[in-house]
């Protein structure tokens, strides 16, 4: 095994508890399965694996090395914060047991920083004479699950006589969604979460747009500055929280760096939230960990309505797709820590003895990501084997198609994939890793088949018995799937549970 640690490097000062963990690691002869970070000489987590790493592969003149990165951005949980020296360090272990461990390298933990000294005035009281007033601040305006889900409540919501604003840092398709509901949306500059001097100011920018609110809702957890602004305005706010990797960790991901006392401002004003609310109670168990306590509240987003399905020969047809093929289908945001990359790599071994395997990723692909999937599929010889298809508007097709759902995300990272229950509901039976709420739904061996997260040999060891299924397995487990599914409430009540909780939280601020 060649195993090489990039971030941090040694001697680093570390920003806060807080970091980068990323590196590359591959084997010729057996595949690693697993990158174990290790901090202070003790297991810290697993890193993701199958991250993109073009450059190892051009210097080393083997295209075949294009997903050989690991990756995570580690936040320590608070026994762990003690200022001073300590040690980060990685350890691979391959599919035949043999491991490496890489040097250790020593990094400089600071103090945390001091606390806020915002004061929060008591909700104001404004008149009672008028629909309630939402203000939300999205995460952006395209067509990720987060989104979709805003939109969703905006339009239960216009039901019920609310008008709403929705604020967004860019423009994007959902727009003209939300202003069919009725939605006023406007485009503003984004709070900067790497400088501490520059946020106060933007959170006040915010607080001013909450003039007439009954509610501020922040619907990601990188929406938190909408939260902090409702305090400082008076206005009640509800915080969701769709992911269960910490708040920094969702940051790095998809924004950048944030400064530690930013994220000490978050966690005061979240925890002070009139409701923080998540679709999964693994979310809420990890919050609690890191120090976000409050009014937590747990309610799934739901089954969908399920209708009848266009037959399968049909709907491969539709889709291009071969009819004597056994197909995973994996849907969601084409992006690394949903996993694809290592459930293509697992794809590749499995459909050694299994030359009939064929794995579908839908989702949105317009970023850089999917781009380099692509050109591994081609080093490798995969396009055979994996098909990468773009974000669609209605998924009947493909459950159609499909003999199995697949969502094996990295960890931690989402809570409960709305796609995973989505294809459940139709009867498909689930491969799935153990993250979020994942195991709540899916019962292994007799519903779908789970493997351990960020764990190679694990998920081919899941794949090949999911791909060595027959058909009267796949029907029963099917059955049971759906049956799973059948217990939660469906989509539309869902919201209204989700919109009665607004309610009740933005009354208290209005006139009786």
């Amino acid at each position: 095994m060649r195993l090489n640690l990039d971030s941090p490097v040694e001697g680093a000062r570390l920003a806060g508890p807080v970091f980068h963990v990323s590196g590359w690691a591959f084997a010729r002869r057996s595949p690693v399965s697993d990158v174990t970070i290790l901090f202070d000489g003790e297991p810290l987590g697993r890193a993701g694996l199958a991250w993109p790493t073009p450059d190892l592969a051009d210097e080393l003149g083997d295209p075949r090395l294009g997903l050989s990165g690991f990756d995570r951005v580690v936040t320590l949980p608070p026994q762990l914060r003690t200022p001073g020296p300590h040690t980060v360090a990685v350890e691979g272990r391959q599919m035949d047991g043999r491991s490496q461990r890489s040097d250790p390298v020593r990094v400089e933990l600071p103090a945390a920083p001091a606390a806020s000294n915002d004061v929060f005035p008591p909700p104001r009281k404004p008149s009672s004479d008028r629909p309630l007033r939402g203000v939300w601040l999205a995460r952006s305006l395209d067509l990720g699950g987060s989104q979709l889900r805003t939109a969703e409540m905006v339009e239960c919501l216009a039901g019920r006589g609310w008008r709403t604003t929705v604020l967004a840092p860019a423009d994007g398709p959902l727009r003209a969604r939300l202003e069919r509901a009725g939605a006023t949306v406007r485009v503003i500059d984004p709070v900067p979460f790497d400088d501490p001097s520059a946020y106060p100011a933007a959170v006040l920018r915010l607080a001013d747009r909450l003039t007439d609110a009954d509610l501020a809702v922040a619907p990601t957890v990188t929406s938190f500055p909408l939260v902090h602004a409702a305090g400082l305005a008076g206005v009640p706010a509800v915080q969701r929280v769709g992911e269960e990797a910490p708040l920094p960790t969702v940051v790095s991901w998809l924004i950048g760096d944030m400064a530690p006392g930013v994220e000490a401002q978050a966690r005061r004003a979240i925890s002070r939230a009139a409701a923080i609310w998540t679709n999964a109670h693994s979310v809420e168990a990890s919050y609690r960990a890191q120090g976000y306590d409050g009014p937590w509240h747990v309610i799934h987003t739901g089954r969908p309505t399920v209708g009848p399905l266009p037959h399968r020969t049909v709907a491969r047809r539709r889709l291009g797709l071969p009819d004597d093929r056994r197909i995973f289908v994996c849907a969601g945001s084409i992006w690394p820590v949903k996993g694809q990359g290592l459930l293509v790599e697992a794809s590749r071994l499995v459909a050694r003895d299994h030359p009939d395997l064929l794995l579908a990723l839908v989702g949105y692909d317009q970023n850089p990501y999917a781009g380099e999937l692509r050109a591994h599929l081609e080093a490798r010889g995969l396009t055979d084997t994996v098909r990468v298809a773009p974000f669609q508007d209605t998924l009947v097709d493909w459950w159609a198609a499909a003999d199995v759902v697949a969502l094996t995300p990295h960890s931690p990272s989402e809570a409960l994939s709305s796609a995973l229950v989505e294809g459940m509901a139709y009867g498909l039976p689930a491969l799935a890793t153990r993250t979020g709420d994942a195991e709540v739904m899916v019962e292994d061996g007799s519903s779908g088949w789970l493997a351990d997260h960020d764990d190679l040999g694990s998920l081919v060891d899941a794949m090949r018995r999911a791909a060595g299924a027959d058909q009267a397995t796949l029907h029963v487990y099917g059955e049971r799937a759906a049956a799973r599914c059948a217990q939660e409430d469906d989509r539309e009540t869902a919201a209204e549970r989700a919109a009665d909780l607004l309610e009740a939280c933005a009354r208290p601020a209005r006139v009786r």
